[in-house]
């Protein structure tokens, strides 16, 4: 055959085509293809060639999908005016997005955690602080019981001082000192107080160190109550106070009717004495503990 022969069946028919020879390498490509298309259209199985797979022209030497007429360029109704390349990256998955979730999601029991201990410890800082309350509350009776028995004992003694000095033979100079009035009665005096503050009525009280005072210990009425803390609701706040009462003045004279207290003359007289002397004139009262 020439150069550029090519063959195609049709039946029982050979059909010999011939190609050109200048078109050597072209032809020999086209056998491959053209021939095959050749034949088929010779035996009428061939289809109609559809419009080229390439391009249209009009995007021929430019920017892909950049003009109306490019492929793939038309609008859908339903992409709202995305192209095909936004509409394929909108559908694509995110492997940043997946990396995030899983990291949430690792992370969250960690965050249950933290919450679950700040919660914990707020708890706990809340029973510190009314246990804190407690006890400044108990402190509170004890010391009010506490100075309830010495004042009590201090108007014990100024009932007895002006008593020893209406007449002759009386014993003032120890009722001055501080001796000689009820310590029962002042302690009496002193659960009372402490119950009125918020303690039990039963209450310690005894002589202090130095004469004249009182040693008191309460315990409060109510527990501290139930909390995150073991044994909190059985639990009760203790506090103890000391007290004193004190002398503020010495005798001037022989029968005690004239004193000097605190550098200031002090006349006594039997006639009037509610006018003359008050227990704070002759007494001071105060908290050592």
């Amino acid at each position: 055959m020439g150069c550029g022969t090519v063959f195609g069946e049709l039946g029982v028919r050979r059909v010999v085509s011939q190609l050109p020879c200048e078109g050597r390498e072209k032809g020999r490509h086209r056998t491959t293809h053209g021939g095959e298309h050749h034949a088929k259209a010779l035996s009428g199985t061939a289809s109609v060639p559809g419009p080229p797979r390439g391009r249209p022209g009009a995007d021929l030497g430019r920017i892909p999908r950049h003009h109306r007429g490019g492929r793939g360029d038309h609008p859908r109704p339903d992409d709202d005016g995305l192209r095909h390349d936004d509409r394929h990256r909108h559908h694509q998955p995110d492997p940043a997005d997946h990396r995030l979730s899983r990291d949430a999601g690792q992370a969250f029991p960690l965050y249950i955690t933290a919450v679950a201990a700040l919660l914990f410890l707020a708890l706990a800082f809340f029973v510190v602080g009314r246990a804190g309350a407690a006890k400044n509350a108990t402190q509170t009776a004890a010391d009010a019981a506490a100075l309830a028995a010495a004042q009590d004992f201090r108007d014990q003694l100024r009932t007895g001082f002006l008593a020893a000095t209406s007449g002759p033979g009386g014993d003032w100079a120890g009722w001055l000192a501080g001796r000689g009035a009820d310590r029962d009665r002042a302690c009496r005096a002193a659960a009372a107080y402490a119950e009125a503050n918020g303690a039990q009525p039963a209450i310690t009280c005894e002589e202090g160190d130095a004469p004249g005072s009182f040693h008191v210990s309460v315990t409060s009425a109510r527990t501290v109550g139930a909390s995150v803390v073991p044994g909190t609701e059985d639990r009760h706040a203790t506090a103890t106070a000391e007290a004193v009462v004190a002398p503020r003045c010495v005798p001037r004279a022989a029968d005690g009717r004239t004193l000097s207290c605190d550098e200031q003359t002090v006349v006594v007289d039997p006639r009037r004495p509610e006018a003359v002397v008050t227990a704070a004139d002759l007494f001071t009262v105060r908290l050592t503990e």
